[in-house]
């Protein structure tokens, strides 16, 4: 989990963010494992900044209609491959988060699912058959690799057999029902759904939205959605500022770290017997990488 992989720090030899001639920091004496943790921490102080994650997540949220044919989600960008936004018909959307073939045939009851590419590959998503045999989305449950060859896990039986090299893909936005009185749902079609990537903005669209033809043309006013969909940066496209920040603060919780001056001391005193330890403090995202992140700051919302 991070916006930078250790290599990145192990090849780091520009200090972003901080004034010219500040200490740097030798990441090479560390193992691949105590970086992973040290960019995790950082990330994650990021994120809690900007009242999101921006790594690649599933999520299914709740919302009420306006009774509009927009609905705004809460966390953003939209992964979204930007190829993919050409309309499409049957299981393709305007806007696709995974676009790849399978490498095997698969017979009805497979679990597992061999790919030409896991990537962009999150629990949660539903994996599509572009292949006409009628296959209904399935849940994935996770991917045997970060990227390349490798399989995909769902959390049900495939209902259909697929020949090999047939088209999957997972759809930025798995669903949206419309929730009804007890365990009903009503689908809208994800195909007529426009999608906003860059705005976390869904535009409920058919030629004859604004027509009376029911609950399928827009979002109804005052009832429950449940939407299931992928936001978040795909592989290789996380912005250079965020892997800035990440990096600097990465350096500067080693510096302070070394530094147990910079967290004071404390004096532990019990009748003539005393002892004293260093008092360590976390080391805070400082005003200026704040401010660089101003752009990603969400005013609402939480991780």
């Amino acid at each position: 989990m991070g916006y930078l992989q250790p290599s990145d720090l192990q090849d780091a030899t520009v200090q972003y963010l901080s004034p010219w001639g500040t200490q740097g920091v030798d990441f090479s004496q560390y193992t691949a494992a105590q970086l992973q943790s040290l960019i995790t921490r950082a990330s994650r102080q990021i994120d809690g900044y900007c009242k999101q994650t921006f790594a690649l997540t599933n999520a299914q949220e709740r919302y009420m209609g306006r009774g509009t044919n927009t609905l705004r989600l809460r966390r953003y960008p939209l992964a979204q491959i930007p190829a993919s936004v050409f309309g499409g018909a049957g299981v393709l959307s305007q806007s696709l988060v995974v676009n790849t073939t399978t490498t095997t045939a698969n017979g009805k009851g497979d679990t597992v699912v061999s790919v030409a590419d896991t990537s962009n590959i999150v629990a949660g998503q539903y994996l599509q058959w572009n292949d006409n045999a009628g296959e209904n989305g399935i849940a994935i449950a996770g991917a045997s690799v970060p990227s390349g060859p490798g399989t995909i896990t769902l959390t049900s039986a495939l209902q259909s057999a697929h020949a090999s090299g047939a088209q999957v893909i997972v759809n930025t936005v798995d669903y949206v029902q419309i929730v009804l009185p007890g365990q009903s749902f009503f689908p809208i079609p994800i195909q007529q759904l426009v999608v906003d990537a860059e705005k976390g903005l869904l535009i409920n669209y058919t030629p004859l939205m604004f027509q009376n033809l029911g609950y399928a043309t827009i979002f109804p006013r005052e009832l429950p959605l449940l939407v299931r969909y992928t936001y978040g940066y795909l592989l290789g496209q996380i912005p250079g500022v965020l892997q800035e920040v990440c990096l600097e603060q990465c350096r500067r919780i080693v510096l302070r770290s070394g530094h147990l001056g910079a967290g004071g001391v404390r004096q532990w005193r019990l009748d003539d017997q005393s002892v004293s330890y260093a008092d360590w403090k976390p080391v805070p995202l400082d005003p200026d990488l704040q401010e660089a992140l101003g752009p990603f700051r969400r005013t609402v919302g939480m991780i």
